[in-house]
Order: structure tokens, then C-alpha cells, then sequence
């Protein structure tokens, strides 16, 4: 979402009755523009417990800021997830690290070219994704899902949506 107006109380309606179900663990957006508008919103509202927050590093020279705030945001003891290919180094704020024991966490990400030779190696045959997708579990089991991903056991885990 590039800003709170896209987060209707519809979708947080859903994420309530879900998590209270136990479908989700926790509630939150993905947030790929806008973060500076997104993210304060989310935390006014009080209701979310996550933001995934993309960050390209490579489209300003911003990208300090973006990481003092992800920093400045996380609640105590939270996590905040590095999600990109950074073009440069970006300083870490880290006495707030260390005061807000705020872990900082990376995540191997791969470039817009790398999804297009994945497909066309797909396509080809040069791969099978019955190799390397051992499970599926519709989106009302998603708690086995991320039970099987999490077991050691499986490749990749899907989570299908509406009919197959």
C-alpha cells in the first residue's frame, strides 16, 4: 500500500476475525511506496502488528533515512527486516539499536532479471516446481502452512487463494 486511505477498515475487519480465529498470527501490510505516509499511520491505528516495508535504496539517496525510521518505528524488542539490494552502505543508528534491542534482520531478495530467467527456465523445462514446491495448503489452513514450512521438512510451502 503506498498510503493509509488504501487500508480500508474492510481489510482490517478480515485481519481481526482471522487472527482471532487463529488463521493469522499477525496483522499488517505490505508496504512497497509511501512508507514515510504508511507506516505512522499504521502505528496511529494501533491495530497491526507488522509492516513489510520495501525500501529501494537504488531510487535515492534517502536510503539513511528510510533505515533511521524502520529503526525509530520498531517496538521494543521488534525486528526490522532488510528487504533489498541496497546500491551502497547505510548507517545503523546503533544506540537505539542496543537501548530498543532491535533486531535487524536480512532477506535474500533477487533482482527484477532473476524473476524473468526463473519463469523462462520454467517454461523450457529446465526445472520442475514439483521439485522444489514439496506442499500446498489452501489460505483457511495457512497456520499448517507456515507449520510445514517452518518443520525443516519441506522446499517451499504455497498458500493457494480461491479455487485451484
Amino acid at each position: 500500500k503506498s498510503s493509509g486511505a488504501e487500508i480500508t477498515d474492510d481489510m482490517i475487519e478480515v485481519q481481526q476475525a482471522a487472527k482471532k480465529a487463529g488463521k493469522i498470527r499477525f496483522m499488517g501490510v505490505s508496504a512497497h511506496s509511501g512508507q514515510k505516509e504508511v507506516i505512522p499511520w499504521m502505528i496511529q491505528k494501533g491495530v497491526f502488528d507488522v509492516v513489510l516495508a520495501g525500501y529501494n535504496f537504488t531510487m535515492s539517496a534517502g536510503g539513511d533515512a528510510g533505515m533511521d525510521q524502520a529503526i525509530a518505528m520498531a517496538d521494543k524488542g521488534g525486528t526490522v527486516m532488510v528487504i533489498g539490494v541496497p546500491a551502497r552502505d547505510v548507517t545503523v543508528p546503533l544506540p537505539m539499536v542496543q537501548d530498543h534491542q532491535i533486531r535487524i534482520q536480512g532477506s535474500a531478495t533477487y533482482l527484477p532479471g532473476d524473476y524473468g530467467e526463473s519463469i523462462g527456465l520454467l517454461r523450457r523445462g529446465a526445472v520442475r516446481a514439483a521439485d522444489f514446491v514439496t506442499a500446498t495448503r489452501p489460505l483457511d489452513q495457512v497456520a499448517e502452512a507456515f507449520e510445514l514450512a517452518s518443520s525443516g521438512q519441506h522446499v517451499k510451502v504455497l498458500v493457494t487463494v480461491g479455487e485451484r
